[in-house]
């Protein structure tokens, strides 16, 4: 499609990387601040059928960060507001929205897709996702935000350590973050272009990775993580990867 010729020159979507991405699927979790800046990026990229799945509502307070929406839109379901958005902007994408809080019940919901994008605001439902995703070898892209801070970390089910290595006692959050709107981008924005390079295969220079972003210094920090052998989710793989040490 000639909206996509500028970025069929680049490396990784030269021999059909395009084409994978028009033939992918991905799962977003989460409308809010975060999804309002993936969901531009995976759309932008011509991933070919979106889900979006959140069962929050707009409200005012939302508006410094989620750009997709407007005043007119405070009392809506994020998933129709967002899927609108969608259909305006790239109307050959398929979209389908899920309005409903991911649980244990309903999480089978990723096995419908090639990839998941966590985009929630509390750890419980991106432990969640991380769970779901590993048993059922599913990549994860997490993201999150607090303050004038953003971390990144991608999940590679058999193939690395997950969120549970990364965060083994994470606690309840009560409270909503701190959030500013330019983070959300920034972190969102990577997180697609995360997913763009899982589907096309070219996950090397971030599986393990850790990756915090200062936004007071302008830095990018990277911290690898291991495969943690007592991981209640991924501890089996640990195990098998000590053994051949």
């Amino acid at each position: 499609m000639q909206r996509y010729n500028r970025q069929e020159k680049l490396k990784y979507l030269q021999g059909g990387g395009q084409k994978k991405l028009f033939a992918a699927s991905v799962l977003l979790a989460g409308a809010g601040g975060l999804g309002c800046s993936v969901l531009p990026g995976l759309a932008g990229a011509g991933i070919g059928r979106i889900g979006i799945v959140d069962d929050d509502r707009i409200t005012l307070d939302n508006l410094n960060r989620q750009f997709l929406y407007t005043p007119a839109d405070v009392g809506r379901q994020k998933t129709e507001a967002a899927a609108a958005w969608l259909a305006r902007f790239s109307p050959d994408i398929r979209s389908e929205i899920y309005t409903h809080r991911l649980t244990r019940e309903n999480a089978d919901l990723v096995e419908d897709f090639d990839l998941v994008v966590a985009a929630v605001d509390n750890i419980e439902t991106r432990q969640l996702l991380n769970e779901a995703c590993v048993r059922r070898g599913i990549p994860l892209i997490d993201g999150g935000i607090c303050g004038w801070g953003g971390s990144l970390f991608y999940v590679k089910p058999g193939g690395g350590p997950c969120l549970a290595c990364l965060y083994p006692q994470a606690d309840k959050t009560d409270t909503e973050p701190a959030a500013f709107g330019t983070m959300a981008g920034i972190i969102g924005m990577a997180q697609a272009q995360m997913a763009v390079l899982a589907l096309t295969g070219h996950t090397e220079g971030f599986e393990g990775k850790y990756i915090w972003f200062d936004g007071v210094r302008m830095e990018f920090h990277h911290t690898v993580i291991k495969p943690q052998s007592g991981c209640a989710i991924c501890g089996e793989y640990a195990k098998e990867q000590a053994g051949n040490v």
